[in-house]
């Protein structure tokens, strides 16, 4: 399971397959028979690996929150952005003013007869925190295909202006259409950093909200570098032990130019290869058994396979950091990590005596 994104990205999902044969990712609502997912994923998103999960489906509300959703996409009208402005201001660090836009969202989405919110106060405050809960991570989802968009694009420049110098040295090998641009790093930025804080509260009050359904055996994964950090200190603070280190292993990097289906029938070989790796680092991805690190013999077995069946003269590559947090599960995690005073169900307790969480990102 993919946190906090809720548009699966290829790039970050199909070096996953090598680990395991299908793909999770939180879904704010049911999917919309418009295909309006965005951002060129509606085909990655049907693929047969990727598996869509919705924590609490909102049923005859859908159709209203999918015309806002196009309204926030589009930009279109005062009344998308007042709800981003709310939204956003009902994820802040005050409770006070929390509680102030929840019950702000519920009016405005009642005057419109956009809720359905049952007759119990404490039914109305949990559906507008879902409420609010879902424009965050629609709004995050939008700020990252633009960023995205304009990465790429500086990314070709930048890959012209290589090629072009080339070509005046007279380095033709440099100069030729087969350079492949790099896309950089999104750049850490206050701002960013606080829209991220928002989504994955976001994403953890919709995740902790949800049916329990499933997620006993859930493998959470994140390329996010603050949300990696910030769940070992709330666990320091539990006073959990220091999380064991399954393994470091490193995946192969996806490209604008990568086929999915070659690299998909590769990524099954790969597994096949290795079944039985695979099948001992299970327990400890599933946080099932005593918690033990993958063997050297192992992670050489890895690394070799990924020379065979992904040969490449890339200089980088992404790596996997598998870490076991042992005496805690992974709700409660969570919550001490990045839920906020007054979320759904954050008082109810959760049973679990570990989980194992991931920690992908590209190196060189």
């Amino acid at each position: 399971m993919i946190f906090p994104a809720t548009v699966p990205r290829a790039e970050l999902c199909l070096p996953l397959l090598l680990l395991c044969d299908r793909i999770s990712w939180c879904r704010t609502v049911e999917e919309d028979d418009g295909g309006s997912q965005g951002s060129g994923a509606d085909h990655f998103t049907k693929l047969p690996f990727c598996q869509a999960r919705i924590p609490v489906p909102l049923g005859e509300a859908r159709d209203s929150f999918l015309a806002l959703r196009r309204d926030l996409r589009s930009q279109r009208g005062e009344f998308a952005a007042r709800f981003g402005r709310l939204a956003l201001a009902a994820l802040g660090d005050s409770s006070q003013g929390a509680n102030e836009s929840a019950t702000e969202i519920l009016g405005e989405l009642h005057s419109r007869g956009l809720s359905r919110a049952a007759v119990h106060p404490d039914d109305s405050v949990r559906e507008a925190l879902l409420w609010q809960a879902r424009l965050v991570l629609e709004l995050g989802a939008i700020i990252d295909e633009e960023d995205e968009a304009l990465r790429r694009q500086l990314a070709q420049i930048q890959a012209q202006e290589c090629s072009l110098f080339a070509g005046l040295r007279g380095d033709e090998a440099a100069a030729g259409p087969t350079s492949q641009p790099v896309v950089p790093p999104a750049p850490e930025d206050p701002a960013g950093e606080r829209m991220l804080r928002l989504r994955l509260r976001a994403w953890t009050r919709l995740y902790v909200a949800g049916s329990a359904e499933g997620r006993a055996e859930d493998l959470l994964l994140t390329d996010r570098p603050s949300a990696w950090e910030r769940l070992r200190d709330s666990a320091r603070r539990l006073g959990c032990p220091e999380p064991l280190l399954v393994a470091e292993l490193h995946l192969p990097v996806v490209h604008a130019t990568t086929v999915a289906k070659d690299f998909l029938a590769r990524a099954a070989a790969f597994r096949q290869q290795l079944a039985g790796v695979l099948a001992r680092l299970e327990p400890q991805l599933r946080s099932k058994g005593a918690a033990t690190a993958l063997a050297e013999s192992d992670i050489a077995s890895w690394n070799e396979a990924l020379r065979q069946h992904y040969p490449t003269d890339d200089t980088d590559s992404l790596r996997l950091v598998l870490a076991r947090f042992t005496e805690v599960s992974a709700i409660d995690l969570l919550r001490a990590a990045f839920a906020a005073v007054g979320d759904p169900d954050q008082g109810t307790a959760s049973a679990g005596t570990g989980v194992c969480l991931g920690f992908i990102q590209r190196v060189q």
